[in-house]
């Protein structure tokens, strides 16, 4: 906004006898005589100050206070701290030519700046700004003040009066148009990518946070999100882009931000670095961080932001001279994502050193320092996003070997579980499959006591028979105790090559069992049937086992038929046993299942058995190169059938 006018000559005259007359003091500031230089940052003595603590004094006031030698000559930018006055700056301009230059006032957040410049010929423009005015009002849509200078010839005087509830700093930059236009575009495109990456970051710890639901992810996602509103407001972004038409709110949000960011800060790095665990009374400060934060957030619109900000800036000290011992406990550490972090933790409090020399007036403005803290922000959330990442990766890598670990231990435990339960019913086997051969061996010993002292021709009959039965017993007992061994140590039934007669073999399996077993059976034995080798013990036990368990799962009375002919499968001659029985016929899930074992195939009606016999059987057949199998085209009863190769197979 501008204002100008033109006094009397009169006037002119004075002030010109005023100006003659101060320009004699050395405190003055010394005038920038303008090049072809596309751009001027005023400094080194350019500008001169008067500190108004009233924020009431008028031009008038200001130009008595310089005639008066009030004003004193800056070594650089303006940097005051948090103080409540109103800076006035002077500054002189030289232009040899006519020329159109653009005035810059940083920062952004300044609340009052007043422009005042007498051209050489004396007239007065007045231009106000600020934001506490729309956006809307500037000469020059810009984030910082921008002014437009028509410099005409001669000696032009410019006094620049500014006022912030917040760090008073000031920095003035004096531009060709073209520079300046150049310099906007290369600034919001560096912006852009800051954001960018900024964005990324926060929807990757957004999307991490909702499946992970991690704190730290939390803490980091709030602090990041705080640090880069911080940013865009004390640049001049929000009142620019976000909030225009709302300048009473971009005012307040700046301190706001700075305060909270502050807060979300401390509360980052307590879990991150794990202050609860590792440094208690860190941890303990860290907490009285957020407190203050927080409560200086909340007081600062109604007028305690120049107080409370710079002792929240002054508690940073704590997390400054604290920083070693963490930086020394994460570099042990030895890991890469823990060093990094380390590394990053050392480099911080630069930064910090840097930003709260600047806003608490130790040091003057600069724009420089401000990108160098726009960047240093960057990495440091780039670093932290990496180093997180890393540790993470590790953990779930680390969580991934215990899980195996847990399931090796597990599947060990299931498998010596399951190894004790069978050995276990095994030996229930075992104990039951004892008791026929072992009756027979007690009563056969009965008869023997009995005939002993009977010398007839009957008697030695009765023994030789009685002994038999006793030594076929004793076989089934040894080859049963063999087979079951196999079995649970897993190895494979021996088979030596002996040349071996299907008629033979049966008739051998027919006198393990008792009379009224036989009487139930059909045999059915078919001619030239082809001679195999095999081993003759482990194949009886198998066809006995097969009648045996024809017998046992049909009607009482019933016939069982056994038969054996010559089978060829492919271009293989081979032997077919069938065991037919008239029981129920067989659940066809229960095909391939009552070769499992421990299964049997009817468990609620079947005769005591633990179910091994046909997983025993199996196993004899297929290590002849046979096999065995139930019939499933059979519906009027339950059909084994069991195929052997013949010799030269």
């Amino acid at each position: 906004m501008r204002a100008s006018f033109r006094r009397s000559w009169v006037v002119q005259a004075a002030l010109g006898l005023v100006l003659a007359l101060s320009s004699a003091f050395s405190f003055a500031s010394s005038p920038l005589t303008l090049a072809e230089d596309p751009v001027y940052v005023l400094g080194e003595g350019q500008l001169a100050l008067w500190r108004d603590p009233t924020r009431k004094a008028k031009l008038a006031d200001a130009q008595a206070a310089y005639a008066a030698g009030a004003f004193e000559a800056l070594p650089g930018a303006l940097g005051l701290g948090y103080e409540d006055d109103a800076a006035w700056l002077r500054f002189v301009l030289r232009a040899g030519a006519a020329q159109v230059r653009k005035l810059e006032i940083q920062p952004a957040y300044l609340d009052e700046i007043d422009l005042f410049h007498y051209s050489p010929g004396g007239a007065l423009e007045h231009y106000h700004y600020g934001d506490l005015l729309p956006f809307a009002t500037r000469d020059v849509p810009y984030r910082n003040t921008v002014v437009p200078l028509n410099l005409t010839p001669g000696e032009h005087v410019l006094y620049l009066r500014l006022t912030s509830k917040g760090a008073l700093s000031g920095l003035v930059k004096l531009w060709r148009s073209e520079a300046f236009e150049r310099y906007v575009q290369i600034s919001y495109l560096l912006f852009g990518v800051f954001y960018g990456v900024i964005f990324a970051v926060l929807l990757a710890n957004l999307s991490y946070y909702a499946v992970r639901r991690e704190p730290v992810r939390l803490a980091f996602l709030l602090s990041c999100a705080l640090s880069a509103l911080s940013w865009a407001s004390i640049l001049g972004l929000t009142g620019e882009f976000l909030l225009p038409r709302a300048p009473a709110l971009n005012d307040q949000l700046t301190g706001i931000l700075v305060l909270l960011h502050s807060a979300a800060a401390w509360y980052f790095f307590a879990l991150l670095f794990e202050y609860r665990k590792h440094h208690p009374g860190l941890f303990r400060v860290a907490q009285g961080g957020v407190l203050l934060g927080v409560v200086s957030a909340g007081l600062a619109p109604f007028g305690f932001l120049q107080l409370l900000s710079p002792l929240v800036q002054l508690y940073v000290l704590f997390f400054i001279l604290s920083a070693p011992w963490v930086v020394r406990r994460h570099w042990l550490r030895g890991t890469a994502a823990e060093r990094m972090l380390a590394a990053t933790y050392a480099a911080f409090p630069l930064t910090l050193v840097v930003v709260i020399a600047q806003s608490l007036g130790a040091t003057g403005y600069g724009e420089s320092k401000a990108y160098t803290g726009l960047l240093s922000n960057l990495v440091f959330v780039s670093t932290f996003q990496v180093a997180m990442l890393i540790r993470t990766q590790a953990k779930e890598e680390s969580w991934r070997a215990a899980k195996s670990l847990e399931e090796r231990f597990r599947y060990e435990a299931r498998v010596n579980r399951e190894a004790i339960a069978s050995r276990e019913q095994t030996l229930g086997l075992l104990a039951h499959e004892l008791r026929t051969p072992v009756a027979q061996v007690e009563s056969s010993r009965q008869v023997l006591e009995m005939l002993d002292g009977d010398t007839t021709a009957a008697g030695r009959e009765g023994r030789q028979r009685r002994l038999a039965t006793i030594r076929r017993a004793v076989d089934r007992l040894r080859l049963l105790f063999t087979l079951a061994v196999d079995s649970e140590r897993g190895g494979a039934v021996e088979v030596p090559r002996m040349q071996l007669d299907a008629g033979s073999l049966l008739r051998g399996a027919l006198e393990f069992l008792e009379e009224p077993q036989r009487a139930r059976l059909v045999l059915s034995v078919g001619e030239r049937l082809p001679g195999f080798l095999g081993e003759e013990g482990p194949l009886r036990f198998a066809l006995l086992n097969l009648m045996e368990n024809a017998l046992k799962y049909s009607p009482a009375g019933s016939r069982v038929t056994v038969a054996v002919s010559a089978a060829a499968k492919g271009e293989r001659n081979g032997l077919l046993f069938s065991v037919f029985n008239e029981g129920e016929p067989l659940a066809p899930e229960l095909w391939e299942g009552v070769f499992e074992k421990y299964r049997r195939g009817r468990d609620a009606e079947a005769p005591a058995g633990l179910g091994l016999g046909l997983f025993l059987v199996r196993r004899v057949f297929e290590a002849h190169g046979g096999f065995v199998r139930v019939e499933k085209e059979r519906e009027d009863g339950v059909e084994f059938q069991a195929w052997l190769p013949g010799e030269g197979a």
